[in-house]
């Protein structure tokens, strides 16, 4: 599938899994079904096309160049997976697991985040910048884990770290939680 303003709507899946995904080259896509599996080829913006959502049911699974998040709550099913060597945009990414895995940044810098709505969240960037519109638990999603190049910024309404692996970067991490006492923690990890 190609073209600058790709709309993809199904009743059941888009590609069958993570190892046999649609191929597709749009500067815009919209994807929408029981589960999305996409390889896009390059760069993409994440928005809605002819009505069409970036939505699934159980899966939305995007690998990509760069991605850029428009749309709002792209995913928003049971699993939304977004692999690419960056992912940014004034959009949010919304699940109730939510993977982040991103060679480069995720969201731009602490005036910039991504917006995420997620039940639990596993983000992995050079830098990640993500606010999270509630409570959120930190974890490993799809073999992603909580880590950052250099600095892991996240704010939420509230902040469980789970699992094997806590938040690490080797320069800054902060996470914020707002609550009657607005708690802030801040820790130097090893350099």
């Amino acid at each position: 599938m190609a073209g600058t303003n790709v709309a993809l709507n199904a009743t059941g899946n888009i590609g069958t899994n993570a190892g046999s995904r649609l191929a597709t080259a749009a500067g815009t896509l919209a994807a929408h079904g029981a589960n999305v599996f996409i390889a896009e080829t390059d760069a993409v913006t994440l928005n809605t096309v002819n009505s069409v959502t970036n939505t699934a049911t159980t899966t939305y699974d995007l690998t990509a160049t760069a991605i850029t998040v428009t749309g709002a709550n792209v995913g928003a099913g049971t699993n939304t997976f977004l692999d690419g060597s960056s992912i940014t945009g004034a959009g949010s990414v919304a699940g109730t697991n939510v993977a982040l895995n991103a060679t480069g940044n995720i969201g731009t810098n602490a005036g910039s985040r991504l917006a995420t709505a997620a039940g639990t969240l596993a983000a992995h960037g050079a830098n990640v910048f993500i606010a999270e519109t509630d409570a959120v638990t930190l974890d490993t999603v799809n073999s992603v884990t909580n880590t950052a190049t250099t600095t892991y910024d996240l704010t939420a309404t509230a902040i469980t770290v789970t699992g094997p692996t806590l938040v690490r970067a080797p320069t800054r991490s902060w996470m914020a939680a707002r609550s009657r006492e607005r708690a802030r923690w801040r820790a130097r990890t090893w350099r």
